[in-house]
């Protein structure tokens, strides 16, 4: 299991409104990179300098944690994280604009064998984050797929893994679509509202107006064609079912 180190201050006693605002701004740029809404918790606190350890029980080396630390690394060489909603750069920014102080600031990267697992949370960091942020768009609009999760723990947050392309949008909720969207966990629905687009067109966020359950629709013939192309073994289809019927 991984685990996220933040560290406020190294060295000298931590300025408690940046510790608190640069963790949770922390939490918010890895909710934008999980698949599903996550329960974070605490697993190590200490005092001095500020130092606090994160975790969640699903969390691996595919997880939200090794997301952001990947794509800070790439930050700093000056490359765009591929797998990065245009909200994780912003909130990343946030986290190191909260983080600046005249001490030393890290994120480290814990139970992981990668041997380059710290990132410093310095001026430098946060202008190349301003510098690659994305460009977006917001329209009103619809979308439809499947209810993948859903947490009202900590603000009202789903997840909706889309139709066609399985890619995952987040969606924030009113109070009054709270009961809604739990009672349509893992079924298939319909949600408009104001949907937040990246640069290439493809949604990642949508703010939900209204939600509604609608049957799945059944797989077509032209939907699988081409799903396994190897699977006549490179043979012509006729030669092949003959083969295989032994004729």
């Amino acid at each position: 299991m991984v685990e996220l180190r933040l560290e406020i201050d190294k060295g000298r006693e931590a300025d408690a409104a940046r510790f608190f605002g640069a963790g949770q701004k922390l939490l918010d740029a890895l909710d934008s990179l999980a698949e599903t809404p996550t329960d974070w918790r605490l697993s190590e606190l200490r005092l001095g300098s500020a130092v606090a350890a994160i975790g969640s029980s699903t969390d691996d080396l595919a997880g939200p944690i090794p997301k952001l630390m990947r794509g800070l690394r790439l930050v700093t060489e000056n490359k765009t994280p591929p797998d990065w909603a245009p909200d994780t750069f912003a909130e990343a920014r946030a986290v190191t604009e909260f983080a600046l102080g005249e001490a030393t600031s890290t994120l480290t990267l814990v139970g992981s064998a990668e041997a380059d697992n710290v990132v410093y949370l310095n001026d430098h960091l946060a202008k190349l984050l301003r510098q690659l942020q994305p460009t977006t768009r917001t329209i009103p609009g619809s979308i439809r797929g499947t209810v993948t999760g859903v947490n009202v723990s900590r603000g009202n947050r789903a997840s909706i893994r889309l139709q066609g392309n399985g890619r995952t949008v987040r969606v924030s909720l009113s109070d009054a679509l709270r009961e809604s969207f739990k009672e349509a966990l893992y079924g298939f629905v319909e949600v408009i509202g104001e949907i937040r687009q990246d640069h290439t067109g493809r949604p990642f966020h949508i703010t939900a107006q209204s939600l509604r359950l609608i049957p799945e629709p059944a797989t077509n013939w032209s939907d699988l064609l081409g799903i396994d192309p190897d699977a006549t073994d490179g043979m012509p289809v006729l030669e092949y079912l003959r083969r295989i019927r032994g004729e």
